[in-house]
C-alpha cells in the first residue's frame, strides 16, 4: 500500500534537514518529495489560471442584452459617460441611444437622473456634456422632462440658502457650499447647451431650449428684486447676482443676439430685451435702507454685468 505523507511535515523537515541527524539516503528522499510538492503547486496554479481564462473567453463570446440597472449599479452606462471626450461625442451618443432603446420606462428615468448628476459633479466637462446632450436630442434621446424638473429645483435652491457660521455650523456650511457649486455647474451646462443649440442648423427642433436664455434670466431678475427688499437675504441676492453674471457673458450675449435676430425668433428674444434694460437700471443701484439685502458685493457684480451688455438693447430684426 502506498504511503500517504503530510506535505507540511516534509516541508518542515526540508528546512531542518541539515541540522537533523538523519541518514544521507533519507535526506535525498526528502529532497525528492520536496520537488514533487513544488511541482504539484505549480501545476495547480497553472490549472486555475487556465480555468479562469476559459471562463472569461466563453463569457465574451455570448451576445448579452444590455442590463442597465442590475447589481453593478449601472456601471456600463456610467462608464460610457465618464469616457466621453471632445473627439468621441457622436460615438458616445450612439452607444447611449442603443441603451436607451432597450431600456424600460423606469430605467430610462434613471438614465436621465444619472446624466444630470454627472453634469453637476464634473464642472470641468460641462461643455463636453452639453455637446453630448444636444447630440442625444438630435438622435431622439429626449431628456427634456427631467431637464425641466431640474430647472425647478435650480430655482428653489436660492430660497433655501442660509447664513451659516463656518465654525459653529461647519458641516451645514460645507453641504450648502457643495450645493451652490452644483447649482452653478448646472447653469453653466444650460447656457452652454443653449449656445450649442442655436449654433446648429436645425434650431427649429429645440423650441423649449431656445427660449430658456431669456426665461431663466427674467426669473433670476425677479427673485433678486424681491429678495433685496427684505432683510437677511444678502446671501441669496449675492448668489443670484453670481448666476446672472454666468449668463451675461459678452460672447454669449453676442452669440444669442446674432443667431436669434430674425422675425421668426422674435418671441424668443422678448425676455432678453426686457432683462438687458432692467440689468442696466439695477446696475446703478446703491445700498440703502429700502434695500437691506443689497450688498456691496452684489453691486460690484452688477457693475461688471453692465459693462458686458450691448450698447443698444434693441434687435435689428432682419
Amino acid at each position: 500500500e502506498k504511503y500517504i505523507y503530510d506535505y507540511t511535515v516534509i516541508l518542515k523537515i526540508q528546512k531542518q534537514k541539515d541540522i537533523l541527524v538523519i541518514p544521507h539516503k533519507t535526506k535525498m528522499y526528502i529532497n525528492k518529495l520536496y520537488k514533487e510538492i513544488a511541482q504539484h503547486r505549480v501545476n495547480n496554479k497553472n490549472t486555475y489560471k487556465t480555468q479562469r481564462w476559459n471562463r472569461g473567453s466563453i463569457t465574451t463570446k455570448v451576445q448579452k442584452k444590455p442590463i442597465l440597472f442590475s447589481k453593478d449599479n449601472n456601471q456600463e452606462y456610467r462608464g460610457i459617460l465618464n469616457k466621453v471626450t471632445k473627439n468621441n461625442i457622436q460615438e458616445t451618443a450612439h452607444k447611449i441611444k442603443e441603451l436607451y432603446d432597450v431600456a424600460i420606462e423606469n430605467d430610462i428615468l434613471k438614465m436621465k437622473d444619472i446624466y444630470f448628476d454627472n453634469i453637476v459633479s464634473n464642472i470641468m466637462f460641462v461643455n463636453i456634456y452639453s455637446e453630448l446632450y444636444v447630440q442625444l436630442l438630435k438622435n431622439g434621446v429626449d431628456f427634456t422632462d427631467v431637464f425641466e424638473k431640474r430647472i425647478e429645483n435650480y430655482y428653489n435652491h436660492f430660497s433655501q440658502l442660509v447664513n451659516y457660521d463656518c465654525e459653529e455650523q461647519y458641516e451645514d456650511f460645507c453641504t450648502q457650499n457643495l450645493k451652490r457649486d452644483r447649482n452653478r455647474c448646472f447653469l453653466k451646462f444650460i447656457v452652454s447647451s443653449i449656445i450649442t443649440i442655436i449654433e446648429t442648423e436645425n434650431i427649429e427642433l429645440f423650441t423649449f431650449y431656445k427660449k430658456l436664455f431669456g426665461t431663466i434670466l427674467k426669473r433670476l431678475l425677479k427673485m433678486f428684486l424681491d429678495f433685496i427688499k427684505d432683510a437677511n437675504n444678502k446671501i441669496k441676492c449675492d448668489e443670484i447676482a453670481e448666476h446672472m453674471n454666468i449668463i451675461c457673458k459678452k460672447e454669449q450675449l453676442e452669440m444669442f443676439i446674432s443667431k436669434m435676430d430674425t422675425c421668426e425668433n422674435k418671441h424668443y428674444t422678448d425676455n432678453v430685451l426686457i432683462c438687458i434694460d432692467e440689468l442696466k437700471r439695477i446696475s446703478e443701484l446703491k445700498t440703502n435702507s429700502d434695500m437691506p439685502s443689497l450688498s456691496l458685493r452684489a453691486t460690484f457684480i452688477l457693475g461688471d454685468i453692465a459693462k458686458q451688455l450691448p450698447e443698444n438693447s434693441a434687435f435689428t430684426i432682419a
